[in-house]
């Protein structure tokens, strides 16, 4: 897809187009950055491509497909990935697993580990591995439950030298959880200063009001380093009460996709015009081909929301009659002579975004049209484009 601005002279009725080629090179050994960290639009510092599912469902069977995945999270230009932490060392591609921790980490990407499925934490306490047909078990009041599960992680995080560790992964909210309250604080408390130098996260609940509950019932805001929840439930407006009360630590959504539901609008944008710092890409695995690791248009969509054109969009020519420049990371458009110019914006879909609600067009003074949101200032550019 190549995206591009379309501009109209209203006085002779002819359309232009500016137009952007986007550079999605990526190579064996070398993460698409240009030895660059990536820039993400709004707060984004940390985007990481999920892999578990791959795991939990034994589709990687060899070292080829490692290298094809990691090829395309490179074109993605995600910062991490995330890996699963299962209950043992007994599922049956763990040797495909180490590879490709090993090979991330060569390879520059972060690595974030935690528990398969939901009641992750509990899964791992009662040595549950998906397929195996292990058996579940109880673990409330269960101190032996509570000490399995930190003899994991603790286990794990010191095979494997990963930057991010959670012990949890959608196990239920404080007040009405699989783990008592004081058996969560035990379990992150336990794990501060025994994790290889890996930063504790969580709790990497389902949904924002059960994250919300643990940061109000929980001591885990004294271990964890950043504050981390699912979206599940597609609760958008409660990201400020989340972060609020995460206060000065960083936030993520632990599990984004771009899907909506109901019209509800998606989870990943709507994590990001939030305002959080990080993004786990859930399931992004699925959208990259192991065969060469080309990343298909779903992958693409998504990487077109979450990463700034100063990384991957470069100007290449302009309309005759305008002078085009980017100042930080506002399009501005500058007519050479008196003649008058309406923006039209699209989105990746190439669906044209009507300049209402919170995006509006301005004509500065000085001749100058910025197309900006009522929300956060400009629209950045790879929010403007077309097919």
């Amino acid at each position: 897809m190549i995206p591009a601005l379309f501009f109209f002279d209203m006085m002779n009725k002819q359309v232009f187009a500016v137009v952007f080629w986007v550079f999605l090179g990526a190579a064996r050994n070398i993460v698409a950055n240009d030895g660059r960290a990536p820039v993400y639009n709004q707060n984004l510092t940390e985007v990481i491509a999920d892999t578990k599912q791959a795991f939990i469902q034994y589709k990687i069977t060899n070292t080829t497909q490692v290298d094809n995945l990691l090829k395309g999270f490179a074109t993605l230009k995600v910062t991490g990935i995330r890996v699963p932490l299962f209950a043992n060392d007994s599922f049956a591609n763990k040797n495909m697993l180490d590879y490709l921790i090993t090979q991330a980490k060569a390879n520059g990407f972060k690595v974030f580990a935690n528990p398969t499925n939901s009641g992750g934490g509990k899964n791992v306490a009662c040595g549950v591995i998906p397929g195996a047909g292990t058996s579940d078990c109880s673990v409330k009041d269960d101190e032996a439950a509570t000490q399995r599960l930190i003899d994991r992680v603790k286990a794990f995080t010191a095979e494997h030298a990963i930057t991010w560790i959670d012990p949890f992964n959608e196990d239920g909210r404080a007040t009405n959880s699989t783990w008592r309250v004081s058996q969560i604080n035990t379990i992150y408390s336990s794990l501060v200063g025994n994790v290889n130098g890996a930063m504790i996260v969580g709790p990497c609940t389902w949904g924002l009001p059960a994250g919300i509950d643990m940061l109000d019932n929980t001591d885990i805001l004294k271990y964890v380093k950043v504050a981390t929840t699912h979206n599940l439930g597609f609760n958008h407006g409660q990201w400020p009460d989340f972060m609020a009360k995460a206060g000065k630590l960083p936030v993520w959504d632990s599990e984004a996709t771009n899907n909506d539901v109901d019209g509800k609008g998606s989870r990943l944008i709507a994590a990001i015009d939030a305002g959080v710092n990080g993004v786990v890409l859930y399931n992004v695995w699925s959208n990259v081909s192991l065969t060469n690791g080309s990343v298909n248009a779903g992958g693409l969509a998504m990487q077109s929301l979450y990463l700034s054109p100063e990384t991957n969009i470069a100007v290449k020519k302009a309309l005759p009659g305008y002078a085009l420049r980017l100042n930080n990371r506002t399009l501005l458009v500058e007519p050479t002579d008196d003649r008058k110019v309406s923006v039209e914006v699209y989105n990746s879909l190439g669906v044209r975004i009507k300049p209402t609600g919170n995006y509006t067009v301005i004509l500065q003074q000085a001749g100058i049209y910025l197309v900006k949101t009522t929300v956060n200032g400009v629209v950045h550019v790879e929010k403007v484009m077309a097919q």
